[in-house]
């Protein structure tokens, strides 16, 4: 089965070879993913994959996708929890804003 994703995404970059526009290939919730073949296809996806192309992995535990070549290179960014968590100024800024725009009296509490 490898090899036929292997062969899949070479067909796909061979096609992408003329297009020069930016394109972007978002993958949700990639920690639902459990099949080590799938892994494996998209290290050699991630590994050969054309320079117009941008990948975007989201998931909830780091993915099995060795991309510490990609970190090392400078062609990844990497966005944890840290970040993503709101400081003590975002929150009070936050619900002041939520509470200047009045509290929806139809939404459960």
């Amino acid at each position: 089965q490898i090899s036929s994703l292997r062969s899949l995404f070479s067909e796909v970059f061979a096609e992408m070879a003329d297009f020069h526009q930016e394109c972007y290939v978002v993958l949700d919730d990639y920690h639902l993913i459990t099949n080590d073949e799938i892994h494996e296809s998209m290290r050699f996806f991630l590994k050969h994959m054309p320079d117009n192309l941008t990948v975007v992995v989201t998931s909830r535990a780091a993915p099995p996708l060795g991309t510490a070549n990609l970190r090392v290179r400078d062609l990844m960014i990497e966005i944890g929890n840290e970040m993503l968590a709101f400081d003590t100024e975002e929150t009070t800024r936050f619900f002041n804003q939520r509470i200047a725009d009045g509290i929806d009296e139809d939404m459960p509490n």
